[in-house]
């Protein structure tokens, strides 16, 4: 509800207003927050990628003198084995420690390591063993997860009551610190961290310990452990067994305990207090030591609010064979080794360049790439070659049954021409293509019975083998990226419908290798021409009887026999209207005659008078009346109207046969560029096939 000091003075009007305002910001308020709490949550997840980068090499263990000296070694040996046999560092070293990791379990002791040292050649001690092993050891697994659990309970705390991470660890370790020696046992880390919420084991507590435990008290315990049982457990050696055994046990106390404030270090380890700040010279400093290496992408995250993707490279085709050339070379290198060329190359360095470059190209792979070479990974259906052999069957019968018919004086039409020809006569616009219903008509006056979703097929095949539009593309992207059954709810808004028996549950996998299915090309046709597809019949013929050998000729043929039937059509036209102009004018004669011996009756009495009326010739009772200037009058009018009319014939054969040859010769450059543009399409095919 507005207050009162608000609405003072406002009319309804803007107090609706107001009130519509209001309801706007409450729809759109959930939306804009969402995307708030996302953006921050992406820029979380950056700022937690960046600084687990940063603190990488913070965590590793430092290289001893020894184990330098030791690698320092393996260079020289490694160096002597690639000239002598070939192979990369990497490959020699993976194949000694897979030939001595008896257990197989990605890992080796020192056991393994002294063998497989020695199998290359590489001269080492026990005692530089267990250091190097020690250096790289991946037994930390235990350590790993306690670390990151403890990361997050103490994100959690933080969130809910306050704090920062060393003041929270330091106050539960001082709780249960009751000698006030800083020295924690394993049951004191249990204690602390359970007021937490981490519950651990007694054997993981006792790792925690271990891990944190200094070397030197470690060993010391090892030594007095060691020299006890030398001397038989104490009980022959008096005095010095006691000794021992105090030694013993004050030593094994001692690695049972750490400093805890060591273990804090370890968590807090590059983080600083939420009320600190880093200046300048701090940051300066971090970036020159290159503990912060921003890539491309995160910058590009950084300057825009959303993310963005990276422009996409300008060949494709390069970019891919790139990624197979990587491909290959790594299995090479991988189960073979070698090198590109005599000297030295660092393998793993060069496969991580190309796996970096990889990762932008390998989201840029589109499928429209794929289908451009799409009429050679389709699947022809079996039904469209049954259907044009029955079809080619109708046709040879119908041109046997013409050829009967005209008999020995007629000349006889091959089946490829009666065919071209019948769908010429029903091509009114010339076009040169024929739909769905076209085809059945032809098929229907060439005595074939065609369905209607034969010649659908057939229509929806033969229109494939034209240019594929961004339509097509559109529709192929959409039906393999949601598959079949999800079309009809993303096209919900289109006007265009799919038909009942397109709706197949088809799984398509887009490569050159796995044709694509024929009712998802049937269904995007569908979608292209909106139900209704259309394509060039001279395909088809081809299909059918062949490439004609000469199709000058054909086309020659074919109208020299139009025009033949259209002047014998003209001809008796002309015959016809030459006798019915003569019937017209023996009427208008008798009709004459019929008036001057009636002159009184008009209309219809006097034509049923002169209907009535015996034939003046006839008739013996009668005087014989010779009207020779009537009958010259009335012949003269007959010849002129004949003769008129046998000259509006001709011109109109003459019209006739210019517009066939005209239109024929439309046909023969539509046909040129049909066939022009198939051969380019296919020479590019080939060439994308080569390449």
């Amino acid at each position: 509800m507005w207050p009162s000091s608000v609405l003072a003075g406002k009319s309804a009007l803007e107090i609706r207003g107001m009130n519509r305002a209001c309801f706007r910001l409450e729809q759109t308020q959930p939306g804009a927050q969402w995307m708030a709490f996302r953006e921050q949550r992406h820029k979380d997840e950056r700022m937690a990628a960046r600084y687990a980068r940063a603190h990488a090499g913070l965590d590793k263990k430092p290289i001893t003198p020894t184990v330098e000296l030791f690698l320092k070694r393996l260079r020289l040996v490694l160096h002597k084995l690639m000239k002598k046999k070939g192979g990369s560092a990497f490959s020699i070293i993976r194949n000694a420690c897979l030939k001595w990791d008896l257990d197989n379990s990605g890992a080796i002791a020192v056991e393994e390591l002294l063998g497989a040292c020695r199998s290359i050649g590489v001269p080492i001690t026990r005692q530089e063993a267990e250091e190097v092993v020690y250096c790289y050891d991946a037994r930390d697994t235990v350590i790993i997860a306690f670390r990151a659990k403890l990361k997050d309970l103490l994100a959690r705390r933080i969130r809910e009551q306050g704090g920062s991470e060393m003041g929270i660890l330091k106050a539960l370790f001082l709780k249960w610190n009751t000698s006030r020696s800083f020295a924690t046992s394993a049951d004191d880390v249990r204690g602390a961290l359970r007021k937490l919420g981490m519950n651990l084991t007694r054997s993981q507590a006792d790792e925690v310990v271990g891990y944190y435990t200094p070397r030197s008290a470690a060993a010391q315990a090892r030594m007095c452990a060691s020299a006890y049982c030398d001397n038989g457990g104490g009980g022959s050696s008096g005095g010095n067994g006691g000794a021992a055994a105090a030694a013993a046990a004050a030593a094994l106390d001692a690695a049972s305990y750490f400093d805890f404030r060591e273990l804090i270090h370890d968590i807090v380890k590059g983080e600083r207090s939420i009320l600190a700040f880093p200046s300048q010279e701090e940051m300066e400093a971090v970036q020159r030591e290159g503990l912060v290496q921003e890539t491309h992408r995160e910058c590009l995250n950084d300057m825009a609010f959303t993310a963005r993707p990276v422009r996409k490279p300008r060949n494709r085709e390069v970019e891919k064979f790139k990624l197979r050339l990587r491909d290959r070379l790594e299995l090479i290198i991988e189960h073979r080794g070698g090198i590109h060329h005599a000297r030295e190359m660092d393998y793993t360095l060069l496969c991580r360049e190309i796996e970096g470059m990889s990762h932008d190209i390998l989201s840029y792979v589109e499928d429209c790439d794929v289908l451009r070479g799409l009429d050679h990974a389709v699947r022809e259906p079996p039904l469209n070659a049954e259907v044009r052999a029955y079809v080619r069957g109708g046709v040879e019968r119908a041109a046997a049954r013409a050829a009967a018919t005209a008999g020995a004086a007629g000349a006889a039409i091959a089946p490829r021409d009666l065919f071209l020809g019948t769908c010429l006569r029903f091509d009114a616009g010339s076009t040169g293509m024929v739909d769905g219903a076209g085809l059945r008509r032809v098929c229907s006056e060439l005595g074939v019975a065609l369905k209607l979703a034969e010649a659908d097929k057939m229509c929806m095949w033969y229109e494939l083998g034209l240019t594929l539009t961004p339509t097509l593309i559109w529709a192929l992207d959409l039906t393999l990226t949601l598959g079949v059954r999800h079309v009809r709810a993303a096209l919900r808004g289109v006007t265009i419908s799919v038909p009942r028996y397109y709706h197949a549950d088809v799984r398509v996998a887009c490569t050159t290798s796995a044709p694509l299915s024929y009712p998802i090309v049937q269904m995007c046709a569908w979608y292209e021409h909106g139900g209704r597809a259309a394509f060039p019949y001279k395909e088809l013929t081809d299909d059918m009887f062949g490439p004609a050998v000469s199709t000058a000729p054909a086309a020659a043929a074919v109208a020299t026999r139009l025009s033949a039937a259209a002047a014998a059509a003209a001809l008796r036209r002309h015959h016809s209207a030459t006798a019915a102009s003569n019937k017209r004018a023996a009427a208008a004669a008798a009709a004459a005659a019929a008036g001057s011996v009636l002159p009184q009756l008009s209309g219809g009495s006097a034509r049923r008078a002169v209907a009535a009326s015996p034939n003046p010739s006839c008739d013996k009772s009668r005087p014989r009346r010779h009207n020779v200037g009537g009958g010259a009058a009335m012949g003269a009018a007959a010849g002129g109207a004949a003769a008129a009319t046998a000259g509006a014939s001709v011109a109109d054969i003459e019209r006739k046969r210019a517009q066939l040859q005209k239109r024929l010769k439309e046909l023969d450059e539509a046909r040129d560029a049909l066939v022009g543009i198939k051969t380019a399409q296919q020479s590019a095919v080939a060439d994308c096939a080569g390449a």
